[in-house]
């Protein structure tokens, strides 16, 4: 999620947490903790985008990379700057929301590597897209709303909207995706979030040599005619380039719906379906796209213009 929905779930829990005995350092612990996986945003500042693609949403964003650097931070500020709060709470705080931070960004179609060291694979749920004003703005409403309450359960059913709303998403997005299975039985359905999830999704079939996307409305009528389409890089003469280059390796790595488009005899485009909004009239290069130049042999020449 973006930074500012992280904040207010930081806010709002502090708001829960807090009590006559705790001062409104308990808010910067919380805010604190809630922003701190994002720590791996500094590998950004390598200029490498296959050190990005590795370690953006890696270790940090990790469970056990969360209790670890919690625990180390905790350690540090506690001697700096919260020498009148227990080290163990402070510690459990930043574990708490790092958790929280971990969920948030596990609902949207990034990808989060949460089993690391044992595993790099990306999980996510795909029910709730990365900027979501209403998610956010309700958020930060809640906040404002749970430092006047005194009842401390009240202000835990405000918090546990964090939760509540994109899981309901995603038992919306179950409920879809079971009529879409039944309606396109011969292609393989997937739902993902759009701007102004839940309301309206970004639908994506599959078969063996191409995508077919659109975007609609909850529980919208479907109808061919409305699908882009989109040729598949998975089983395209490409894809044995993405086998023997080190980055071109990571970038497949990381493409979940990867599409090819030939621009020239020997110039492709490769893109990722969770980043393209507008469909049929593109007025901006989707995130996380890859130009790339073949030879006469169809082996790599270089590829460029790979923006994160």
């Amino acid at each position: 999620m973006d930074p500012v929905t992280h904040i207010g779930s930081g806010l709002l829990g502090g708001s829960y947490l807090k009590d006559k005995k705790s001062d409104k350092s308990i808010y910067i612990i919380s805010v604190i903790g809630a922003l701190l996986p994002d720590i791996d945003n500094i590998i950004g500042l390598a200029n490498n985008p296959q050190l990005y693609l590795i370690h953006h949403r890696g270790i940090t964003h990790s469970f056990l990379g969360a209790i670890l650097l919690s625990f180390i931070l905790a350690l540090l500020l506690k001697y700096i700057f919260f020498r009148k709060t227990d080290l163990k709470k402070i510690f459990l705080i930043f574990t708490f929301f790092s958790f929280v931070h971990i969920f948030l960004d596990l609902i949207t179609s990034y990808g989060t590597q949460i089993a690391l060291p044992f595993t790099n694979e990306r999980y996510t749920l795909e029910c709730t897209f990365i900027i979501d004003p209403i998610f956010t703005v309700t958020i930060l409403i809640f906040f404002f709303i749970s430092k006047k309450l005194t009842s401390k359960k009240m202000r835990l059913i405000l918090f546990s909207f964090i939760f509540v709303y994109p899981l309901s998403n995603l038992a919306l997005k179950e409920i879809y995706t079971s009529m879409l299975e039944a309606k396109y039985p011969d292609k393989k359905v997937y739902l993902t979030p759009s701007p102004f999830t839940p309301i309206y999704w970004k639908i994506i079939l599959e078969d063996s040599s191409f995508y077919y996307v659109t975007t609609k409305k909850l529980f919208a009528e479907t109808h061919n005619a409305d699908f882009a389409v989109y040729k598949s890089l998975k089983n395209s003469s490409l894809s044995k380039l993405f086998t023997v280059d080190g980055f071109l390796k990571t970038y497949y790595w990381f493409l979940k719906y990867p599409i090819v488009k030939q621009i020239s005899n020997n110039e492709y485009k490769i893109s990722d379906l969770r980043f393209i909004i507008n469909f049929k009239n593109l007025k901006r290069e989707a995130p996380f796209s890859l130009f790339l130049i073949t030879d006469k042999n169809s082996n790599i020449r270089y590829y460029y213009n790979f923006k994160k």
